[in-house]
């Protein structure tokens, strides 16, 4: 190969050594740069707890049936969790007490979440009827 200056450098053809040399580089370069990527991230920052330490509070952990579907999760993790605590609805609408409707019964989230679909408008949930009586506040729901 010759350039401008008149200077010729050689070009030896590249052979399957040379090729695997030339991949594995390259796989150590691209994991290299993955694992940069990966590590750190950005600081973090204790937040206190919530009145009352949230979460289950005065409530067993639940051992009851595994959710059956995506939806029963989603109620499971969003709704069910924050309400059947003793200090919230699961005090009287839980399958011990009996108090219609048993949304809030700690031993299976599955009919919990059946029962919920009755007080629960999943188009337009400012609707709801759990809503309204949530509003209400303790003395007015009852």
């Amino acid at each position: 190969m010759k350039i401008a200056s008149g200077f010729v450098f050689p070009m030896a053809p590249i052979d399957r050594n040379d090729w695997r040399r030339i991949r594995a580089a390259a796989a150590a370069a691209l994991a290299s740069i993955l694992l940069v990527a990966c590590g750190g991230g950005a600081p973090t920052t204790e937040l206190p707890l919530p009145p009352g330490g949230g979460g289950n509070t005065g409530s067993e952990p639940y051992t009851g049936p595994v959710a059956e579907t995506a939806e029963v999760l989603k109620f499971q993790q969003e709704f069910w969790s924050k309400t059947r605590t003793s200090d919230r609805c699961g005090g009287c609408h839980n399958e011990n007490v009996g108090r219609n409707p048993m949304f809030a019964r700690s031993d299976d989230v599955n009919e919990a979440y059946a029962v919920a679909l009755t007080v629960v408008d999943t188009e337009q949930p400012a609707l709801s009827q759990v809503v309204a009586k949530v509003g209400e506040g303790i003395e007015g729901h009852n």
